[in-house]
């Protein structure tokens, strides 16, 4: 029993040592995953969004305005995830032209942006 409490005495370091080389790997590899995870772009997934909603169009599951509204705002979504990484934002009070047409309430009808009819 002596001798298994002088081994752990003489260890104490030794262990305490490989605790924190432990820990500051595994600080780097999150460091370094970080690194690539960041590195993707908002983009790529806008795209592959768009190429979605335009394959539903051609086979009948969306309208041609349901797809300009997915396909606006899905631009919007890029623009903000690029203006993020950069650490800007959009300006207040610029309206895209989802916003306006959802304003004049043209989701449906019409191209994003357009005025609704006099009547």
């Amino acid at each position: 029993m002596d001798r298994v409490q002088e081994m752990l005495r003489d260890s104490t370091a030794w262990w305490i040592g490989l605790i924190v080389a432990i820990v500051i790997l595994a600080l780097v590899v999150v460091k370094i995953r970080a690194l690539f995870w960041d590195d993707e772009d908002p983009a790529g997934d806008v795209q592959l969004l768009v190429e979605g909603a335009e394959e539903m169009r051609r086979t009948g599951a969306l309208t041609e305005a349901e797809f300009r509204s997915i396909q606006s705002r899905a631009a919007r979504r890029a623009v903000e995830a690029t203006l993020t990484q950069r650490g800007q934002t959009l300006p207040a009070g610029k309206a895209t032209s989802t916003e306006r047409s959802e304003q004049w309430g043209n989701t449906q009808t019409g191209a994003p942006g357009d005025e609704p009819a006099a009547g």
